[in-house]
């Protein structure tokens, strides 16, 4: 296991594999830097056929061929990006196709345990590549802490059992389930909090020998560059294509909501109508103006802030 000390460090690893030929899976628990990486690569291989695979396109035809039987369909492929979407149980036996596997992981999205499983999709690889974001998280572990924070933190949860939001977690009757949550809650919460070294232990006690690389400071500026690279382009696709989907109603986004799968274009669709029904703008608003409040919402950021005050 070759573990890098920077996000750019190992995409530039992996960027240098496809120029040399090799084919390339990388795995990622943040499909905003997994989108970054995906438009970067096409970017530097257009000639290259690459699929990135999110809770966005999951929909999306090719997506769902590459799913429905991925030791098939994935030898069609150069670069794989991977995100959650590529459920826990899917096991790929392409080792002697894709010989340069990896995994780029956040502290902030999902535990160690799902990063472990993610980046061992790919059965048999001799050699795998890991970056972990560094730093620890301070998220609650006290099992009734969490426990009053339910309305927050389970809201499928809540959909499920029939939960309103004016009475809250006390129409929960089943208390051994809320139990349980709060007990899964506190171990994941516990593992986040120490996130790199909770998923450096568990590759270790899975058989795994952890190797640090060392990169000279020329290859680390390219990483730096790359890394920019990748978020600038990913943000002229992210506003470029909301701003060009096509509008939606009401109903058609309330629908598109609850599909558990949705192509890329209804993604876009769905982003475009969520931005103009919060700040009320008309259909007609288009172009560098309907860009700047995309840029300024911020993916929905500012209107949290908002719907905060």
């Amino acid at each position: 296991m070759l573990c890098y000390g920077s996000k750019g460090e190992i995409i530039e690893a992996a960027s240098e594999a496809l120029k040399n030929g090799e084919k390339v899976w990388l795995s990622f628990n943040c499909k905003k830097t997994a989108r970054q990486v995906y438009d970067l690569f096409m970017a530097q291989n257009p000639h290259l056929h690459g699929i990135y695979v999110s809770g966005d396109n999951n929909g999306d035809a090719e997506v769902v061929r590459l799913l429905a039987d991925v030791n098939r369909g994935g030898r069609d492929y150069d670069f794989v990006i991977s995100t959650p979407a590529v459920s826990t149980g899917v096991s790929v036996e392409l080792a002697s196709h894709f010989t340069w596997v990896g995994g780029v992981f956040s502290r902030f999205v999902n535990t160690p345990l799902d990063c472990v499983q993610a980046l061992r999709r790919v059965r048999e690889v001799q050699t795998l590549h890991l970056y972990v974001e560094k730093g620890r998280n301070d998220l609650p572990t006290d099992r009734e802490e969490i426990a009053r924070n339910w309305l927050n933190t389970h809201r499928i949860d809540q959909q499920f059992m029939g939960v309103s939001s004016t009475t809250g977690v006390e129409e929960i009757a089943d208390v051994d389930y809320r139990a349980l949550c709060a007990e899964v809650g506190s171990q994941e919460n516990w593992g986040k909090n120490d996130f790199q070294f909770i998923l450096w232990k568990l590759l270790y006690l899975d058989g795994f020998t952890l190797e640090h690389v060392s990169r000279d400071e020329a290859t680390k500026k390219e990483g730096q560059k790359l890394i920019q690279v990748g978020k600038t382009l990913e943000q002229q696709e992210y506003v470029g294509t909301r701003v060009a989907a096509t509008n939606i109603s009401g109903e058609m986004a309330t629908q598109l909501e609850k599909r558990l799968k949705r192509t890329m274009a209804e993604s876009r669709q769905l982003d475009k109508h969520r931005v103009q029904k919060f700040y009320r703008l008309a259909p007609e608003v288009a172009g560098e103006e309907l860009s700047s409040v995309i840029e300024e919402d911020n993916r929905g950021k500012l209107r949290q802030q908002v719907a905060n005050l």
